[in-house]
This record gives C-alpha cells, sequence and structure tokens, in this order.
C-alpha cells in the first residue's frame, strides 16, 4: 500500500531485491564508494534465467527485474520478464546509471578522423534510430514493448478525487462570458437600429397627418 520504488531514493529506501541473470548488469557501478550505490549493490541478486522466471511468474511478483533502455525509448527486455510480472510492475523514473558505447583504436592511428566523422554522419542521419527500431522489430516482442510503455504512464495517473478549481471553470466562464457579452452586443444594436427605424419614420411621415 505504499509508493513505488519508482526512483532511486525509494529503491533504496523500500529496500526493494532486485535481480538479473548476469554480474554484468551492475559491472559499471561495483567499485563505487557511494553510500547509496553500494546500498542497492547490496539488495541485488544474481540468478538463472529459470530462477528469474520462476519469481516473474508467480502470482505477486515481490522482485525488480533489470531493464535496459535504448537511446530512442525501447527497452531490451529479457524472456524471462513475462507479461504477468509486467502488470505489476513499473518503469523506474531514475536510470540507475547510464553508459556510452565506445570504441578503442590504436595509438596515433591514421583514420582517427575520418573515423570521427563517420560516427558524425551516421548520428545526423538518424540512421541509429533506424537502426534500434529495426532491431526491436525484428527481435523483440513488440507486445512487450507496449506494455512496459503503458507503465511509464501509470507515473502520471490522477489517483483519487481532487478539489476543484477555477481552472476546472474557466473553459464554462469563458464562453458564458463570450456569449454574453455577443448577446449585450446584438441587442444594442437591435436597439440602435428600431430607434433609427422609427426616427426615421417619424421624420419622414410627421406632416401627413398634421391638420
Amino acid at each position: 500500500m505504499d509508493e513505488a520504488a519508482d526512483t532511486v531514493q525509494r529503491l533504496r529506501l523500500h529496500r526493494l531485491q532486485w535481480a538479473a541473470n548476469s554480474e554484468a548488469w551492475v559491472s559499471a557501478i561495483r567499485g563505487s564508494d557511494e553510500p547509496l550505490v553500494r546500498d542497492l549493490l547490496y539488495n541485488f541478486h544474481t540468478y538463472s534465467d529459470d530462477r528469474l522466471l520462476q519469481l516473474a511468474q508467480e502470482q505477486r511478483v515481490h522482485i525488480g527485474f533489470t531493464v535496459e533502455r535504448l537511446p530512442f525509448g525501447h527497452f531490451a527486455v529479457a524472456d524471462y520478464l513475462v507479461p504477468q510480472a509486467i502488470d505489476q510492475l513499473i518503469i523506474m523514473k531514475d536510470d540507475l546509471y547510464f553508459q556510452y558505447t565506445v570504441a578503442f583504436v590504436p595509438r596515433l592511428w591514421p583514420f582517427l578522423d575520418q573515423f570521427n566523422s563517420l560516427i558524425h554522419c551516421w548520428h545526423s542521419s538518424g540512421l541509429d534510430k533506424y537502426w534500434e527500431n529495426r532491431i526491436v522489430a525484428d527481435n523483440l516482442n513488440l507486445k512487450i514493448q507496449k506494455q512496459l510503455e503503458e507503465t511509464m504512464s501509470r507515473n502520471k495517473e490522477d489517483i483519487g478525487p481532487n478539489m476543484l478549481g477555477m481552472t476546472n471553470f474557466a473553459g464554462i466562464i469563458l464562453i458564458w462570458v463570450l456569449g454574453s457579452s455577443v448577446a449585450v452586443l446584438s441587442f444594442s444594436f437591435e436597439l440602435l437600429y428600431l430607434s433609427n427605424v422609427f426616427t426615421f419614420i417619424h421624420n419622414k411621415y410627421k406632416h401627413t397627418y398634421k391638420i
């Protein structure tokens, strides 16, 4: 009944157990001296794919699973993360950490400038985004991708009643003001128009009944 562990601080506060199928998921932060990271790693466990599948198929999922967020919004999801588990989970608002993909080349490599230009052109042309979309479409479950995206909207849901404010009535008030203004202008125009008509008729026929 408590708030979701959807941030790094809450993940630490709730002492939520989380797991993956390899130590490689946390190797980048394993040597950190930060108390926050060390507390998170204390609750991290490595299980086999079969064990993770069993945990994900439990009636009530009580453990977190590692998911890689790709640069253009998709997620690299292992096969053990089944739809039943995703329905009970939520994507964290914060990332535990992120890394850049780097290339190592020999010292004084003569093609380094050309290589950097190639990477720049690759990013500028959007081929990396196309490549990610293509890989996801060919190799990952699109239904799972959709489920994961839907969990992100749960953080934005407005749960429970809220006190109404003026912003809730702004549209109605605006329509009422515009309608009243148009009505007053129309009524004023009619009075002015009819007054001019009566004046014209009176001036035109005022001598007709003169005795």
